[in-house]
């Protein structure tokens, strides 16, 4: 699966990947830290090598953590009351986020 749609989210324990299988999105964690990141990283190396992180500067620590396409459109990671926006656009149509091999992940505007 390479696609979030919107209202839908994955969970500290999922991941979506690009189409070809290159690159994966999803929670990490750095080393034996108990705080989790969100990040895109190479899928097909022996030591996970993360090429983006979403929320650097606030990593969560509970496990019930969400990555979200939310209703307005927007990417969204939801740790209990804490949402942490991560896009801000303004969309009516239907959204949806997805990992291409190149390793973007991309807001798209369905017709």
């Amino acid at each position: 699966m390479d696609t979030i749609l919107q209202s839908q989210s994955i969970t500290t324990s999922q991941t979506i990947f690009s189409a070809g299988g290159k690159f994966e999105l999803g929670f990490f964690s750095l080393g034996n830290s108990t705080k989790y990141h969100v990040g895109i990283w190479y899928k097909k190396v022996s030591e996970q090598t993360v090429v983006w992180v979403a929320n650097r500067d606030y990593p969560f620590s509970s496990l019930s953590a969400l990555l979200t396409v939310s209703a307005d459109g927007n990417r969204e990671i939801l740790e209990g009351k804490v949402s942490y926006t991560v896009t801000s656009i303004i969309s009516n149509k239907n959204t949806s986020a997805t990992l291409l091999d190149y390793g973007n992940l991309v807001l798209r505007n369905d017709v």
